[in-house]
């Protein structure tokens, strides 16, 4: 009798660049962007992170995604297949931790823990590019570095939201820190500013504390041990007295004196340029040490 060979299609990881990953998904600005290289390390306990996956189960790296399959791969059947042999496997729902590393070093570390209740179960992991060496799109790029006001200690892996409300529509632009605690945002969306537009509002926002327990690996920018966290977890920080420069701005001196913290930064967006993020008087911008 015939035996068919059947293969089972299992759980899926995407990978999303972290400025563009706000666009539609069809985008052509996203699809150009996928983080080519990524790869899942697992971590097992105590803090081992290494290439080998939990027992019993396979997974698979290429472009822009990851496969897991919990279990064997295939079923044989004694005939021609049917469409309900192709139908998923129910697994053991299980909950995966790992360290997301790209060996290009385009894109920086971070821990993901994700949860999968049955197979087929798809996830969108989202990482950000490292600030160095980003070229600027046509709505503009916006820079910065975050230290803790009292011990000019970086807010390294910190999480940096922009909201840019142009006309009805309110454009949300993400960023992480590297371990220095540098940034850049594109503003890969904002259209220029056209006689009788009104500027664009815009805040920014930090968060640079908490993301559980942190997670040692090796940096494939620096190869430097760093430690990395989930930045989807990292809840909000305070901002002294943060504003824009632009080229040809003048530099304000504030001098040593204390800043005002406050929860969000709120300036005016020029579009199409390079900016830099500095507080009153410094060089950086300042957080609030928790």
């Amino acid at each position: 009798m015939a035996e068919t060979l059947i293969l089972q299609g299992g759980s899926r990881v995407r990978w999303l660049d972290g400025s563009t990953a706000d666009l539609p998904d069809d985008g052509e600005a996203r699809q150009s962007m996928l983080p080519a290289n990524a790869r899942l390390r697992f971590v097992r306990d105590p803090a081992q992170v290494d290439d080998l996956p939990p027992a019993d189960l396979s997974y698979a790296h290429k472009t822009g995604e990851m496969t897991l399959v919990e279990g064997s791969i295939g079923l044989v059947v004694p005939r021609p297949p049917a469409e309900v042999d192709f139908d998923p496997i129910a697994g053991t729902p299980f909950t995966l931790r790992g360290v997301v590393v790209d060996d290009d070093a385009r894109y920086l570390p971070r821990v993901v823990s994700l949860d999968f209740p049955a197979a087929g179960a798809e996830h969108d992991v989202t990482l950000f590019p490292a600030a160095g060496g980003m070229t600027a799109p046509n709505g503009g790029l916006l820079r910065g570095t975050l230290l803790y006001e009292d011990d000019k200690r970086a807010a390294g892996f910190a999480s940096v939201t922009l909201m840019v409300q142009v006309g009805l529509r309110a454009l949300r632009f993400r960023a992480q820190a590297d371990a220095a605690g540098e940034f850049a945002l594109r503003l890969v969306t904002v259209p220029p500013l056209r006689e009788g537009i009104d500027p664009y509002p815009a805040t920014l926002t930090v968060a640079a504390e908490g993301g559980g327990d942190p997670i040692e690996v090796t940096d494939p920018a620096t190869r430097a041990r760093v430690p990395v966290v989930d930045p989807e977890a990292l809840t909000a920080s305070h901002l002294g007295e943060v504003a824009v420069h632009y080229p040809g701005d003048p530099v304000s001196d504030g001098g040593a004196a204390a800043l005002a913290f406050t929860a969000a930064a709120h300036f005016v967006l020029r579009p199409g340029l390079t900016g830099i993020f500095r507080s009153r008087g410094r060089s950086y911008v300042a957080l609030a040490t928790p």
